[in-house]
């Protein structure tokens, strides 16, 4: 359910004999302070879910600079923030940026729309808790 900025979801996570683990997250849905945020965007479309060793948010924002322009600076930002880069590409139809820590506990997809008028950039991120 959604309220305003507040987002409640229910989680079954279910193993193969059909048995379920339930989890809940609830409440402002905040980026990790580990994930950039290109100047002058507000993530919007957020969703948010987890299990008991994961946190997975995916979210949506718009920008009027190019998209080869944003992605590249993405890709600068989580290179010094330590994020491995594991694929990118930039083109008239868009483009992406896939990362991921060296130790697999993050990882920080951006895609991008084709270019136009305000793209729209879709964003995609995982932390794996302590304990995995």
């Amino acid at each position: 359910t959604a309220s305003g900025d507040k987002i409640s979801i229910d989680v079954v996570q279910r193993d193969k004999t059909g048995t379920g683990q339930s989890g809940q997250i609830s409440g402002p849905v905040k980026l990790p302070d580990w994930v950039p945020g290109y100047p002058g965007a507000t993530p919007e479309s957020m969703n948010s879910f987890g299990y008991e060793l994961e946190k997975r948010i995916a979210y949506t924002f718009r920008s009027t600079d190019d998209p080869a322009k944003v992605l590249t600076w993405f890709a600068r930002k989580l290179t010094e923030a330590g994020v491995h880069i594991t694929a990118s590409y930039t083109g008239s139809h868009g483009g992406f940026v896939h990362t991921n820590t060296a130790d697999g506990r993050r990882m920080f997809n951006v895609e991008a729309a084709a270019p136009g008028t305000a793209p729209i950039f879709h964003v995609e991120l995982r932390e794996i808790k302590d304990g995995q």
